[in-house]
């Protein structure tokens, strides 16, 4: 014999219904809800960030604008001595003599990075496999394309050939 449970209903919070019902006062179609800049978005937005907030405060043993009393001396502020660096890769389908003009430019908006790799009209992707970096960007859908099989890629809408 099989004997079904009930469950037990929880009432909400009164001050929670007053603010759902403040919250939805201006509701008048599912886009309002669920849509892009819809109240679901916004409020999932700041659960999160909420939710990140209070887990790096109980990591670095202080909230955001406290003085740091741990004793790793952890800090949030940005006004740490330490810097994190990160490593910066060019991956261009250039070859010579064009990477010329790209060198140049990086030299000009005094930009710094760590490697260059000209592949001469090859496909981004299956160098970007062996590559593997952590993220990828790139102005043409195409490269984009190639490299998301196998890493995170962000197309970036301005460019030569997005104009």
């Amino acid at each position: 014999m099989t004997v079904a449970k009930r469950i037990k209903r929880v009432k909400p919070d009164p001050e929670l219904v007053k603010l759902a019902d403040s919250l939805l006062a201006n509701y008048q179609k599912p886009e309002d809800l669920i849509g892009e800049n819809g109240l679901l978005k916004q409020l999932t937005k700041m659960l999160v960030e909420r939710a990140l907030e209070a887990e790096m405060s109980e990591h670095l043993g202080h909230g955001k604008s406290a003085a740091v009393t741990n004793a790793t001396g952890n800090t949030r502020n940005g006004h740490d001595t330490t810097r994190m660096r990160i490593r910066t890769a060019l991956v261009t389908a250039r070859s010579a003599p064009a990477h010329e003009r790209a060198i140049r430019t990086l030299m000009d908006w005094n930009i710094e990075i760590d490697e260059a790799m000209f592949l001469g009209g090859l496909d981004k992707g299956p160098f970007l496999g062996k590559f593997e970096p952590d993220f990828f960007f790139d102005d043409q859908i195409g490269h984009c394309e190639s490299a998301r099989v196998v890493t995170a890629t962000g197309h970036v809408p301005s460019g030569i050939s997005n104009e």
